[in-house]
């Protein structure tokens, strides 16, 4: 029989096993999976099944795709092999059986399936107990081969799996140490969500027909190596360059360490690319670890140490690493769009959406996805997570709303996953000591790659000499008094960045300077295009065209938002900070005077009205405008602020106390929060109990496909189009023709003009119905193909200044910082 076209049930589960039990081997759960991948299709072998394929084989009309459930039986058969057994079952046994039963039912629900609805429907024992004639589980059993059936009774009875289960449960619970009860219900969500995606990888590389296999440690060495000889070739011109070249020989001696969770605090400009990378290489080879993931939070600094990261590794090893950010296409996962042959072509290209490569830059978005989003593009990557050393590049951009499930997870991903976790930044956020222990990050005892990281704080704070002053006054000035206050700063000779909360300002203050001869002004923010952003970042404000504008006499006016001021590679003599919070501040600083080749920079921090920025929406923002005013009274404005430990971790203090009630992701329609879902989630268990339906035997209660769905990083939903500009206007030409891809080759071909699209694509964050305000006032355009993609009309687009609409403008509520 087959499980599609081409493709013998037989042969399909054979791969899913050996796929799966190699995915999961990494964290030591190869049996588990195995089973896992044995069980998953077990109704197809079902006459109901068999009637589905016979039709598409034979080019009839098979019905409607995924009709036949051929997902439940499996789950059920495991559930009555284990649940009817005459033998005492131990109480982890239990949560394994229910675990395994998750994944079968799950695999191709683009998550995990809720254990209770929300409204306390016990959704997990409908499933289970399902008729079986609905499920096909009595006919599927009855024709499936002998061979087979004997199989799986053996993976069942192996007394291997339960060993299995006893020391990875010992691990799970963290050994001796006493865990809570939510955060052992949330491990055991987290490790469903891997095993799923060890079967999903393997289930889609299986149909794809590129079955999962053994991939060697990559060679860290040569890599190592490469770096090294690039790094020698750097020379020294500044005090500064020495303390860099310090740090990077520093952060290779700490790669010895055992594995674990890891601070890189270093002062901004320190060189933290680079010395993370030589330490991330070190740290693998020393471990035979399988991966490097860089989580970055904009994109406008992936490209930038992507391209860093492949002059230093060399020419021979840019096939290793992978670039992930947006994609243009409509995210499939609402299913509401796309053709038959994109599911297909999706499959077909794995490599793209299950992080394989050994080396992979990605967004924090994506990150956060990976973890929590539904959609099987998203749950197939999390295998890959394990044994990787990953880096946190400016942690501190992380979202508010998501840091007790980050933090938790990273938890998991170091004590059972086998994961290095490396928190780069100048702000480090105080995860270790947050007011509800329970979700505090476990850090190891010497958690710092530079145990004396202060010191250079004040060695660069030293060597910059940086005067920091702030303008109360400006409160009651105008758009055009902070124009012009910008502009005297250019004019006296000095290249001067100014930084804003909001999109719709900096674009205001641009707008305001208009044309003037002796300065040169600029903008940036995310409602430009990546192209037109890095042109900017590389070709007028880098540190060349920055010297050669003072020597002409026409210094150079930036605005942006906040997107330049953490890990963009830019040296101003002077930064104008509009008011947040100290951590911005800092990040700010790190602009100017970055290279210390000025006698002082200036920084300036300005508080605009309301009415000129429109804050009043962004809570974190307001909080940070406070808790800085207090800051700053308390050290009586003492510039040594910007390297002050102390202060930092005062404002970070005050700033999660003011913020508490949002750190468990609150979900705004309903009482509770991502972490009352993802955990014991007591309120709907309880409901459940009130009308009796949570009698199945189940140990696990969370509604895990209603957390998925819910799942945001960013505000909103993000809508990636293509601008129709430039290159762009080609690709959607092109794309056009290749509207009704049929073959392989146009499939490849559609897939490489999307990836060279996302140089010219937004991603813009409105509602369903702002994108059909759009489409109806011609301002977005759905291209007819058969695979979604929106173009922006060029009318509606300045290179100079970005996106702009008539309408409503959500996308200027704030500054876009996280991009996915």
């Amino acid at each position: 029989m087959l499980a599609r076209p081409g493709q013998t049930i037989e042969q399909h589960t054979h791969e899913c096993i050996v796929g799966a039990s190699l995915n999961a081997a990494k964290i030591g759960l190869a049996r588990t999976a195995a089973l896992i991948g044995a069980l998953h299709d077990f109704g197809k072998w079902s006459d109901a099944f068999y009637e589905y394929m016979e039709a598409i084989v034979s080019g009839k009309d098979p019905g409607l795709r995924g009709s036949i459930d051929h997902s439940t039986a499996g789950a059920q058969h495991l559930w009555r092999y284990f649940m009817d057994a005459p033998r005492q079952m131990e109480p982890f046994e239990k949560y394994w059986v229910q675990i395994i039963a998750l994944c079968c039912l799950s695999h191709h629900e683009g998550c995990l399936i809720d254990n209770l609805k929300t409204d306390g429907t016990n959704s997990f024992k409908a499933r289970i107990t399902k008729d079986v004639e609905k499920s096909h589980y009595e006919e599927a059993w009855k024709n499936m081969p002998e061979g087979e059936k004997a199989r799986i009774q053996a993976m069942l009875s192996d007394p291997a799996l339960r060993e299995e289960w006893r020391s990875f449960d010992a691990l799970l619970r963290n050994g001796e140490k006493k865990l809570s009860g939510k955060e052992i219900k949330y491990r055991y969500g987290l490790l469903c969500r891997f095993l799923l995606s060890s079967l999903v990888d393997a289930d889609h590389s299986s149909a794809g027909g590129e079955p999962v296999e053994a991939v060697p440690t990559p060679p860290w060495d040569k890599m190592l190596a490469n770096l090294d000889s690039y790094l020698a070739g750097f020379t020294s011109h500044e005090t500064i360059d020495d303390l860099r070249t310090e740090i990077s020989q520093r952060s290779f001696n700490a790669a010895n360490r055992p594995q674990g969770k890891f601070l890189m605090t270093l002062p901004t400009g320190a060189g933290k690319t680079l010395a993370s990378l030589r330490f991330a290489l070190a740290h693998a080879q020393k471990h035979h670890l399988d991966r490097l993931i860089y989580v970055i939070p904009y994109t406008s600094i992936i490209d930038q140490n992507a391209a860093i990261i492949r002059d230093a590794l060399g020419e021979g090893f840019g096939d290793l690493i992978l670039v992930h950010h947006s994609n243009v296409l409509v995210d499939p996962k609402n299913e509401l769009s796309g053709s038959e042959l994109y599911q297909e072509e999706e499959k077909r290209h794995q490599a793209e959406c299950s992080w394989n490569p050994p080396v992979i830059l990605t967004t924090a978005v994506q990150f956060l996805q990976t973890l929590f989003s539904k959609g099987s593009h998203y749950v197939r990557r999390m295998n890959s997570l394990a044994r990787s050393v990953i880096i946190f590049d400016e942690v501190q951009a992380l979202p508010l709303k998501s840091t007790y499930l980050l933090t938790s997870a990273l938890n998991f991903m170091d004590e059972v996953m086998g994961c290095s976790l490396v928190l780069c930044t100048a702000t480090q956020p105080i995860w270790s000591r947050l007011e509800d222990k329970v979700w505090n990050l476990r850090l190891n005892p010497d958690p710092h790659i530079i145990p004396d990281y202060q010191k250079y704080f004040e060695l660069f704070h030293s060597n910059r000499r940086i005067a920091l002053n702030m303008i109360e006054e400006s409160k009651q000035w105008k758009l055009q008094e902070f124009t012009d206050f910008a502009l005297k700063q250019a004019r006296m000779g000095k290249n001067t960045l100014m930084i804003v909360n909001t999109k719709s300002f900096a674009r205001n203050l641009y707008e305001a300077c208009g044309d003037v001869e002796d300065v040169q002004t600029c903008h940036l923010s995310t409602n430009m295009i990546p192209e037109d952003r890095s042109d900017i970042i590389q070709h007028k404000i880098d540190t060349l065209s920055l010297e050669t504008a003072k020597k002409t006499g026409r210094p150079i006016l930036c605005f942006s938002t906040q997107l330049i001021e953490a890990g963009v590679d830019v040296d101003f003599d002077v930064v104008i900070r509009s008011a947040a919070g100290l951590d911005s501040l800092v990040q700010a600083g790190g602009r100017c005077n970055r290279n210390a080749r000025l006698d002082e920079g200036n920084i300036f921090v300005v508080f605009p009205s309301q009415k000129l920025e429109h804050t009043e929406k962004l809570e974190e923002i307001s909080i940070g405008k406070s808790l800085l005013h207090q800051i700053f009274s308390d050290v009586h404005r003492n510039a040594d602020l910007l390297m002050e430990e102390n202060a930092l971790g005062s404002f970070y203090r005050h700033y999660y106390s003011e913020q508490r009630n949002k750190l468990a992701y609150p979900l705004e329609v309903d009482s509770y929060t991502m972490m009352d879902l993802l955990s014991t989630n007591e309120a709907i268990k309880m409901e459940a109990r009130r009308i009796q339906s949570d009698n199945s035997g189940m140990l696990l209660y969370q509604s895990f496909q209603k957390a998925a769905e819910a799942y945001r990083v960013i505000e909103g939903l993000s809508t990636p189009v293509i601008v129709n500009k430039g290159e762009g206007t080609q690709i959607i030409e092109k794309l056009t023709e290749l509207a009704h891809p049929h073959s392989q080759e146009e499939w490849r071909d559609v897939r490489k003009l999307l990836r060279d699209a996302m140089k010219y694509t937004l991603s813009l964050n409105c509602s369903d119905q702002e994108v059909h305000s759009m489409l109806a006032d011609g301002v977005l355009v759905l291209l007819p193909t058969d695979y979604p993609v929106y173009m922006l009309s060029e009318i509606h687009y300045d290179e100079k200044t970005g996106f702009s609409w008539s309408g409503k403008e959500p996308y200027a509520k704030n500054s876009g910082a996280l991009i996915s």
